[in-house]
């Protein structure tokens, strides 16, 4: 986490640890469907004796920040064992960022669970129902901790994994196997007699610049029979010396069966308006009182059509989400005869933009004078309020996130968030700090402002 080359897992009598991790699943492509998704960790030292260590889903926001796990600062800034990220490091329970239970926030049900390992090597756990969910948006994505199952040894025993920042070769990884689907498939209707030879053509037919096609399925319809299982038997035709290939023959000789095909390479697939045909032998149902047999379109009576692809048309949803959120707050100021200082946070700000555009934004922030309820013509100008330091973007997804800004809200105000045009595509969130500089001969009272927070699209 944050400057540290390796994490963690800790079970001994007084003092446990945790890894917490979390990766960035917003650029698998919308539509696709999820079929696997592994993490993977290298562990760098194994415990003295085999433990079970587990991974949980965390059900709060915490920053990595620039910290080792260590206490918190104004300068060292990331998740702690109380904290979620730097508040006042000092754990109530009800702090700024505080864990509600010190520890982490989790769901205590594991996710997965793998004995570690003998030797050092790669943790693997099966994060499938994770990943499904949150490509889904059905929970958020806050990421795992992983944890030794027991938590109850005299005896250390720790695991360490590498981190990100300890190489390329053997950071933490996330492994997602994907499918997408596509419209445009067509097939040809086919006619064949008792028994004989049919063929059955598929085309991309997804337009110009759509989705090449790597693999496709077809089903031979209930009553068909004498279907072969042999891959020997099938034949498949594919345009200018490309290569295709039956993956999967029918698991029996009556319908309905599955026929899989699928390109040798990505220099095989299937461009738009390209057919490849594939050949086999089946028996074709008897129609009774017609003394002529039923001539089925495959596709249309039953088939199916699931191809992946290699190449995907990406398309702007046109969503400019802006979502500030949680309360403004200022800490309570005793007067002492001396200028003073009152400190909170501003809350969180979000900007989605999903435009496809790359024509950047920027957010701004103002406020009016701070008025004495008591008496309208007692002021704190809008000029003693401030954003004292620009905050830290967090990156929920994307890789070129707008420049923060730190300054006066006073007038037009400050621009906190700056994405010129190539910049701010993708999700990205601050929670800015707040000073209000308070004059030694201030009245006593409550004060009330308006704070602003305007969204520009460029």
């Amino acid at each position: 986490m944050g400057a540290a080359a390796l994490f963690q897992s800790q079970s001994s009598q007084t003092r446990h640890r945790r890894v917490p991790v979390e990766f960035n699943i917003s650029t698998i492509p919308a539509g696709a469907t999820i079929e696997a998704a592994q993490l993977r960790m290298y562990m760098r030292l194994t415990p003295p004796s085999q433990r079970i260590h587990s991974v949980h889903r965390v059900t709060q926001f915490w920053l990595e920040g620039n910290g080792d796990g260590q206490n918190n600062n104004s300068a060292r800034d990331g998740v702690t064992w109380i904290e979620r990220r730097y508040g006042d490091n000092n754990w109530t329970g009800s702090g700024p960022w505080d864990w509600a239970v010190q520890g982490d926030d989790f769901i205590g049900a594991a996710t997965a669970s793998t004995p570690t390992l003998s030797a050092n090597g790669w943790m693997n756990w099966n994060v499938s129902g994770d990943v499904v969910d949150w490509n889904s948006a059905a929970a958020p994505n806050y990421g795992w901790l992983i944890k030794d199952d027991l938590e109850d040894t005299r005896r250390n025993q720790r695991g360490r994994y590498i981190s990100r920042e300890g190489g390329a070769a053997r950071r933490p990884a996330l492994d997602i196997t994907f499918l997408l689907s596509t419209s445009g498939i067509s097939t040809n209707t086919v006619e064949v007699g008792w028994y004989g030879q049919i063929s059955v053509q598929i085309t991309n037919t997804g337009g110009s610049g759509g989705d090449q096609i790597n693999q496709a399925n077809f089903v031979i319809p209930v009553g068909w029979s004498r279907i072969s299982t042999s891959t020997a038997d099938y034949t498949v035709a594919a345009p200018g010396g490309k290569t295709w290939n039956v993956i999967t023959t029918p698991m029996g000789s009556i319908g309905p069966q599955t026929v899989a095909v699928a390109a040798a390479s990505g220099a095989d697939d299937l461009a738009d308006t390209e057919t490849i045909t594939v050949i086999f032998n089946v028996e074709a149902p008897w129609v009774a009182g017609t003394n002529n047999f039923t001539f089925a379109s495959i596709g249309a009576a039953g088939g199916t059509y699931i191809p992946a692809v290699r190449a995907v048309d990406i398309v702007g949803s046109g969503s400019f989400d802006f979502s500030p959120s949680g309360d403004t707050t200022l800490s309570l100021v005793t007067l002492t005869g001396l200028n003073t200082t009152a400190t909170g946070f501003l809350g969180s700000v979000g900007v989605r933009d999903a435009r496809g555009t790359g024509s950047g934004w920027n957010v701004t922030v103002s406020s009016t004078d701070f008025i004495l309820l008591s008496d309208p013509t007692s002021i704190i100008p809008a000029g003693n309020i401030s954003i004292p330091v620009a905050p830290q973007v967090i990156i929920i997804g994307g890789t070129s996130p707008p420049v923060a800004a730190s300054g006066s809200l006073a007038g037009a105000g400050l621009t906190l968030l700056d994405a010129a045009p190539g910049n701010g595509a993708g999700h990205y969130e601050v929670t800015p700090d707040l000073e209000l500089q308070v004059p030694a001969a201030t009245l006593s009272g409550i004060y009330a402002a308006t704070i602003t927070e305007t969204i520009f699209a460029l």
